[in-house]
Order: structure tokens, then sequence, then C-alpha cells
């Protein structure tokens, strides 16, 4: 590897599966000597990646390069994760999100330094969206409808290092202030029947309740993972026009949905609300 990064010694690296790139992203390779890689070195850049066939934007410091591989540290990655807590159970915590349930008030506490994003509340049968973002070291106060146990699911976010081999991995452009790729929704190169299932509630849910914001919200990431951009940009700018005009209709306000909608936009400059 060539580097004047960061040090790699004592550093753990996630290593992507090795999945081929679709013909229209096979990107420039270079050899062992990469001017344009020696140039970015030590440098927090926005990297295209492709992760189980799910294509991502993250941000990392390139520290290291090879002709096979790239060596990223410090990338900000949501994990997905689950808490299921019952009533008159101790808190729980997970992933830096803690959890409360006292009667029917639900107390989440984000433990970490960076957002975290809520997106589903599951209580018995029902399902109620959240596509909420909770900032670093803030909590929220959710009133059930009943009483009973309950489960968020969530996205944690970690800092890992990354070692992504050059075929799974285009460096795009150095990444300006406050630029990780948190709220870029991955792109799913393939079909995904739970993704089917899903797509069928929401819109039936949003036909019943035209105004769940939270609805629309979680549609908009469904069809950007799609990548049905155009479709998903309007259900994000409903999202957040609901919020916005209803002040409860999203419990932070609509600040995720405003940070998907303007990372949509900035990444595909050619849509409605990009020009």
């Amino acid at each position: 590897l060539s580097g004047r990064g960061p040090q790699v010694q004592g550093r753990v690296a996630a290593h992507p599966a090795r999945v081929a790139w679709p013909d229209p992203l096979i990107g420039y390779a270079g050899n062992r000597f990469d001017p344009l890689l020696e140039a970015s070195l030590g440098q927090r850049v926005l990297c295209q990646l492709l992760l189980d066939g799910v294509l991502y934007e993250r941000a990392g410091v390139l520290a290291a390069y090879s002709p096979d591989f790239l060596l990223l540290f410090d990338v900000p990655f949501p994990q997905p994760a689950r808490i299921t807590l019952a009533p008159g159970a101790e808190p729980r915590q997970e992933g830096g999100l803690r959890l409360q349930l006292t009667g029917r008030h639900l107390q989440i506490d984000n433990l970490t330094p960076y957002p975290l994003l809520l997106d589903t509340l599951r209580a018995g049968d029902a399902v109620k969206e959240l596509g909420i973002l909770l900032p670093p070291q803030e909590q929220l106060g959710l009133n059930l409808d009943g009483i009973g146990a309950c489960e968020i699911a969530f996205q944690s976010v970690r800092e890992i290092d990354l070692l992504a081999p050059r075929r799974n991995a285009i460096l795009r452009q150095r990444a300006d202030v406050g630029q990780d790729g948190l709220f870029a929704v991955g792109v799913a190169l393939t079909g995904d029947e739970n993704d089917q299932a899903q797509e069928e509630r929401l819109r039936w849910e949003l036909r019943q309740h035209p105004h769940n914001a939270a609805a629309a919200a979680s549609l908009a990431r469904l069809l950007s993972r799609r990548g049905a951009l155009a479709e998903a940009e309007e259900w994000f700018r409903q999202a957040l026009t609901l919020a916005q005009a209803q002040p409860r209709a999203l419990a932070d306000g609509g600040q995720r949905v405003a940070n998907e909608l303007a990372e949509l936009q900035r990444r595909h400059p050619r849509l409605g609300g990009g020009s």
C-alpha cells in the first residue's frame, strides 16, 4: 500500500464483499503510483462503494492505496439495529441508544457523538414510521398508544476503517466540511421482496392517511434505494411540507428529511429541486 497519511499499524479495517461493478460503473483503475490518489492522501474524500449489492457514498480519510485496494480511515457508517423493551423492565442500551419505558411513555436517549436515525416503532402488531433524527447527546419522549412491549428499529453510526477493493470503490471528490454521507440513501442494484412488501404497505398507509409525514419519508427512502429518484424527491418534499405545516408530524421537525432531500439533490442536481 502506498500512503503518506495516518499509520496503518494497529488499525482494524472492515473488508467489504468482493462484488464486481456493473459495466456503467467501472472507474479509473490506475496503477501502483496514481497521481490523483497521491494528491488525496491524508485528505477527507467522498467515495462511492459497492457493499453487498448496495451502492453507497461515504466520506473518510484516504490513508493508503494499492493497485487493488483503497484504505479509508474514520468512515462514519450507519449500522441497522433494534432494541426491544417490555414495560417495567430496566432501561436498555444498544448501539448508543438508551430506552426507558414507563407506562405509555418511552424515553429515547442518544449517547453517541453522532446523530441516530430512528426508523420504526413496533408495538404489538402495529408498526409506526418514525423517520426522525435524534441529535448527539439529546433525548426524545414518545407517548405510546397502548401498554406493552415495544421495539425500535434504528441506525447507529459507527466509525470504521474500510479496506475496499478498487473494483468496488470509486473516489469521487474531496469531502466538504460536514459532508459525511450519513444522509445518502444506498441504492440497491437488485430487487428485494421485503422492499416490495414494505412499499405496498406504505402506499396503502398514505392512501388512508395522506398527511402521514413519516410514511411519506419512509416511502421516499425506499424509492431512493430502488433508484426511483424523481418520485423519491417528490415524497421527500411532501414529507417536509407536512412536517413544516404540522409541528408534531415528525418529532424532529423534519430535520432528517431536510438533510436527506438536500443530499439527494446534491448527488443528482438534474432533479427538479436541484437546479
